[in-house]
């Protein structure tokens, strides 16, 4: 059985497997975390948008989305396959879920997009060495659905 940790900012929590530390970004916005055997990692980012962007939530989800499936059309030698995608929204609130495998290289990204305007936060899971595609999904499964907007209780 995995033991987890809660951890959170002002804007988001998680719940992480007790192993997996916080790690220097490479991008100088996100935070990363990642596994203690490195196999396993995430980036998270908050983006506050502008005052006078007045997008429906799903809107400004699937922009994020967009953006994040051409990075990954943008990798060189990796062919990417949309396992799932999901997303619910009200209008003013919208939770945006996008599974994404190389299998041939064995990586496996799931993107969770969650916007309450003004708030936007970007979370991108990896599993490095997804040799096995239901492992992975059971593995990663709890930890991100429970990626939830902070609202200062622990």
């Amino acid at each position: 059985m995995t033991n987890f940790k809660t951890i959170h900012t002002d804007f988001w929590m998680l719940r992480l497997p007790a192993d997996w530390a916080q790690r220097e970004a490479n991008d100088g916005k996100s935070i990363y975390l990642e596994s203690a055997d490195g196999t396993k990692g995430a980036y998270l980012t908050t983006w506050t948008l502008a005052e006078d962007d007045e997008r429906p939530a799903e809107e400004v989800a699937a922009a994020f989305r967009e953006a994040d499936l051409k990075a990954l059309r943008n990798m060189a030698g990796y062919a990417w396959k949309i396992v799932s995608e999901v997303s619910r929204g009200t209008g003013t609130a919208c939770v945006s879920i996008t599974d994404c495998l190389a299998a041939e290289k064995s990586y496996r990204v799931v993107g969770k997009i969650l916007v309450a305007p003004p708030v936007v936060i970007r979370a991108a899971f990896h599993d490095y060495g997804c040799g096995d595609y239901e492992t992975s999904l059971n593995y990663f499964a709890p930890i991100v659905d429970s990626l939830q907007f902070y609202v200062g209780q622990d």
